[in-house]
Order: structure tokens, then sequence, then C-alpha cells
């Protein structure tokens, strides 16, 4: 069921962006400069956050990153925001509860913005673009997503970071899978 809206977000996410910013100017590729987006999300919203979610998306039909967000700054409440930021605007498009079970925490369940350790993913990103060049002799690759979420009905400590890469010419894509402290775990395509 999380695949599925998993799968329902970006889906929704492309399609929003994709008609609202391809007419807009560019911006800074946020998978090469993840510094810069934990920062847009600091100045928006805080630095006491906890997520379920975070993805950075490139896509060749739009100029520029977009950031996808589901977080809240208050974890007892169980209420979580996500939120779309693009060409300079954040959007909020979706507003849901957390359902906990049993006697577990929220925290157990979310990551902090130190957690989610946001200026990691350009060494990831890096890492993963030599993987593939060693592997399969792919030079400059295109990043479509960088993402996290958190695991349905297990520990924080089991999230994971997903990389899709794609090459310069189009074709097949490549995933990459690293664990929490952004150790590689998989490469698939």
């Amino acid at each position: 069921m999380k695949r599925i809206t998993e799968l329902f977000r970006l889906f929704i996410l492309l399609t929003v962006s994709s008609i609202l910013f391809s007419s807009c100017g560019g911006s800074t590729d946020l998978t090469v400069n993840s510094l810069k987006a934990e920062q847009l999300i600091i100045d928006e919203f805080g630095d006491n956050l906890h997520f379920t979610y975070f993805t950075i998306l490139n896509s060749r039909n739009v100029k520029g990153s977009i950031i996808q967000a589901t977080f809240t700054k208050d974890p007892s409440s169980m209420k979580l925001q996500t939120w779309m930021y693009s060409q300079e605007l954040w959007i909020q498009s979706d507003e849901t509860t957390l359902e906990i079970t049993g006697d577990a925490k929220p925290e157990d369940f979310m990551l902090s913005l130190e957690e989610l350790n946001i200026p990691n993913i350009q060494k990831m990103v890096e890492e993963a673009k030599a993987h593939l060049k060693k592997e399969k002799d792919i030079d400059n690759p295109f990043v479509q997503v960088v993402g996290i979420s958190t695991p349905d009905n297990e520990s924080k400590a089991e999230s994971t970071y997903s990389i899709v890469l794609e090459p310069e010419n189009g074709g097949a894509n490549f995933r990459f899978k690293y664990n929490l402290q952004g150790d590689f775990e998989s490469m698939k395509y």
C-alpha cells in the first residue's frame, strides 16, 4: 500500500509541476546542491521538523529541481503536512494523520532534519554516478530522483535513500539504494 501511495505522490508531483512550472525560468539542481535544499526548508519551516518522506525530483521538462516533503513540527500531534517546492514557491499539497498502534511513539516513524542528513545526498549521488560509470560505463547520467521515506510498520532505522539515474541519452533507469547512514546497498535497472 505504501508503494502505491509513493507512486501516486510521484505521479501527482510530476503532473502538477509540469503544468505549473514548465514555462518558468530555471533554478539550481538541488541534488548536487543539497545544502541549498536543506536551507530552503529551514528558511520556510524552521529546523525542528520530523519527516516521513523527502524527495528531490528533476525532470527534463521542468527547469530546476522540485522538493516534496511530508513532515510535522509536532510529532505528538501525528498531523503531517506535505509541501512541494519549485521555482521559489512552496505549495501545500496534502495533510494526513499518522496512524500508530501499540506502544510505539510517532518519533519512532519519523526522521528529524538531522537524521534525514540532507547534506549527505550530494555524496550519495556522486557515489551512484561513479558506480554507474564503473559497472555500465555510463557517463553524465541525469539525476531524476533522490528520496527517502520511512517504512510502514518498521523502525525509522530501516529507512532507505533511493536515487534514480538515467543515461544522458535516455534508456533504462538505474535505481540505487542506500541505507540511512548513506552506505550503498544495491543497484537495479
